[in-house]
């Protein structure tokens, strides 16, 4: 929670502002049940969530050939749903910031334009 004090002709005044965000890690590609899920969180708490943060093993896979430079033993690797956003057949629903962890098709986050490991949808 961030807190700013301003003045208004010489009262203090305090304005409070609240982030609400999801944290999950080891999405292995499920992003659809990840939102179906925060959107079962919002209904259940009657909060708003504003971000979502995975935290690596996202597994962005665009098409089959992503899979190549997935860094992990081959019966692991296999086609999650990001393609169905990529390809803009789905939209996310949430602010999504996704950092990347060891399990990640490093030839598409090569080539985003920051070269860092993340991406938001």
């Amino acid at each position: 929670m961030a807190q700013t004090t301003g003045k208004t002709e010489g009262t203090a005044v305090a304005a409070t502002a609240t982030l609400n965000v999801v944290s999950v890690g080891c999405l292995h590609g499920d992003l659809n049940r990840l939102y179906e899920n925060v959107k079962k969180l919002e209904e259940a708490s009657h909060v708003a969530v504003d971000l979502v943060l995975v935290n690596g093993d996202f597994e962005a896979m665009r098409t089959e050939k992503d899979l190549d430079s997935m860094a992990c033993p081959p019966k692991y690797r296999h086609m999650g749903d990001f393609r169905e956003y990529y390809d803009g057949k789905r939209r996310a629903p949430y602010l999504t910031v996704i950092v990347g962890g060891n399990h990640e098709a490093s030839s598409y986050l090569s080539e985003l334009y920051s070269s860092l490991p993340f991406l938001i949808l």
